[in-house]
């Protein structure tokens, strides 16, 4: 893995590997959310914003190289580290890529963050297969629901859609 800090010139790449992962019928994609959500995931714009938000890490793998791309992002809030936008190129996917990644993800939080004391993140609630992998890797479900985030401008469901909170404790 050639992992380093995504650039905002990588935000072309980032933006197409994410709306990849997450919202095209890919035939090796098992992470789409095409068949339940329409449009764009993400967009240049709030690649932008994220980028250059303080307290805000995106780490990319590959950028550059199509089959080797992969990306997540993080924030740490007091004992809290959040990980998203973690995505795979479908080329990849099934692969034991995305468990190297989400490995990787972990342990730099960690590094930087020495006093970070769970891993949280979101799932819509209807992606079981996706809810069932971070289970296996640790992260559990809580009781914490939120409606699907329209105002943030990540597409639109097509169905009433949740999203699930799962966090992972480590201390």
């Amino acid at each position: 893995m050639n992992m380093r800090h995504a650039l905002l010139d990588d935000i072309q790449q980032l933006e197409s590997l994410m709306n990849t992962a997450y919202r095209e019928n890919h035939p090796k994609s098992w992470t789409t959310e095409h068949h339940i959500v329409r449009g764009n995931r993400i967009n240049v714009s709030q690649l932008s914003q994220l980028l250059q938000k303080k307290g805000f890490s995106s780490i990319c793998d590959g950028i550059g190289t199509r089959a080797d791309h992969g990306v997540y992002w993080y924030s740490n809030k007091g004992g809290s580290c959040e990980i998203g936008h973690f995505a795979i190129h479908p080329d990849k996917q099934a692969q034991g890529f995305g468990k190297k990644l989400l490995q990787f993800a972990e342990q730099q939080a960690m590094l930087m963050e020495p006093n970070v004391e769970e891993f949280v993140m979101y799932v819509i609630d209807r992606r079981l297969e996706l809810i069932k992998y971070y289970q296996r890797r640790g992260y559990n479900i809580t009781d914490e629901n939120q409606a699907y985030p329209l105002h943030l401008e990540v597409g639109q469901p097509i169905y009433e859609l949740t999203i699930k909170q799962l966090i992972k404790r480590i201390k």
